[in-house]
């Protein structure tokens, strides 16, 4: 039976101690468990934090959720549900197809908002949640955007400034960033042995090539080369790379594989030189 516009108080189990036991049932539907006192009449508290069902009344599939709020995060769900942008594609699709009248709202369990996160996994883990998308509680882990989606977000940010564009951090800040890394190797971080998808370094690439240098870039990186001397066997590779004769084939060999996708370093290991010989050649 449902009460207050849709609103129904199913067997509310008021619950202290922490869920213990994931993945197991919470309680039955009679008596008492676990200190739990069992009621059935609706709370009178106008705010309640806890478990909730929307249950579809023809097919009988459910979305679990959890909110601080219960009762307002019910309206939130009507309102977003009527203008059709519902996060949900599964329970917006069910509620244009059999209408919000189809539909009923429970509360499950009321419990601390410091334990919600833990019995909505429970209840996820127990109950056949047709209409959830995350499976894990208060994360959207493993859910793939569609296509739609995805342009949508596109879209949105196109011409939009980066946060932290223009800004430098100040001498506090990078002396918290050179303490965080002190006594750090290579292989301590996320990216040691990972290697760019030649798509990706192309796609990098395409976006810097022919971009000119600024005079402020410039100068950094004449101050950064200022001083600094090269060992007498770079300075004999560097004459022998300067040497080196391509033939008109082998030059035009070049230009096709560059114009096919094929990075320099890559072009390079064909013809058995360093990567700075190609590009010299290529434009």
């Amino acid at each position: 039976m449902c009460y207050n516009n849709g609103v129904e108080v199913a067997e509310v189990f008021c619950f202290q101690p922490k869920c213990r036991y994931p993945g197991k049932p919470l309680a039955s539907t009679t008596g008492k468990q676990g200190g739990g006192t069992l009621f059935k009449s609706r709370p009178k508290m106008p705010e309640i934090s806890g478990i909730y069902k929307i249950t579809n009344r023809i097919n009988n599939h459910h979305y679990i959720g959890s909110s601080q709020n219960v009762y307002k995060r019910w309206e939130d769900h009507k309102r977003d549900l009527g203008n059709n942008s519902h996060h949900s594609r599964y329970l917006q699709l069910a509620w244009n197809k059999y209408g919000g009248e189809n539909f009923c709202f429970q509360i499950l369990l009321v419990c601390e908002v410091d334990d919600l996160i833990d019995y909505e996994q429970c209840f996820l883990n127990n109950l056949t949640c047709e209409y959830n998308i995350c499976k894990v509680a208060g994360s959207c882990r493993g859910v793939k955007a569609s296509p739609e989606k995805l342009k949508k977000l596109r879209e949105s940010h196109l011409g939009q400034k980066a946060w932290n564009k223009g800004k430098s951090p100040n001498k506090e800040t990078r002396r918290k960033m050179s303490e965080a890394h002190d006594g750090k190797k290579p292989e301590d971080y996320y990216w040691y042995g990972k290697k760019r998808r030649r798509s990706t370094v192309e796609k990098i690439a395409s976006k810097k090539r022919g971009v000119p240098l600024t005079e402020k870039h410039k100068k950094k990186i004449s101050k950064a080369l200022t001083g600094i001397t090269r060992s007498p066997e770079t300075r004999k590779r560097m004459g022998e790379a300067k040497s080196i004769l391509f033939t008109e084939k082998q030059l035009e060999r070049m230009a096709k594989l560059r114009e096919s996708g094929m990075t320099y370093k890559a072009i390079a290991d064909v013809f058995g030189v360093s990567r700075p010989t190609i590009r010299r050649r290529l434009p």
